[in-house]
């Protein structure tokens, strides 16, 4: 009989707490919600961020390969020695 009652008494206590708890956290998911659009967001500019990125080192890859297809171009020239 002890246990019918402890368990009536946590339900008379804990379903008021349980409640309380709900709407606590109904606040908090205003809040959970910008904070995750705010790091899509950052998500993004960070995507965006490596694209640029990886267009760079295409464009320096290709500055390379400019510099010594014109480096195998030019001749080196001598300098006479004067004595």
């Amino acid at each position: 009989m002890n246990a019918a009652w402890s368990a009536i008494v946590v339900a008379v206590i804990g379903g008021p707490l349980m409640w309380l708890l709900y709407r606590l956290d109904r606040r908090n998911t205003q809040q959970h919600g910008e904070s995750i659009k705010i790091i899509q967001e950052v998500q993004r500019d960070v995507k965006d961020v490596k694209g640029d990125m990886h267009d760079v080192k295409a464009d320096v890859r290709d500055l390379k390969s400019d510099v010594r297809r014109l480096d195998k171009t030019v001749k080196p020239t001598r300098i006479k020695k004067t004595a």
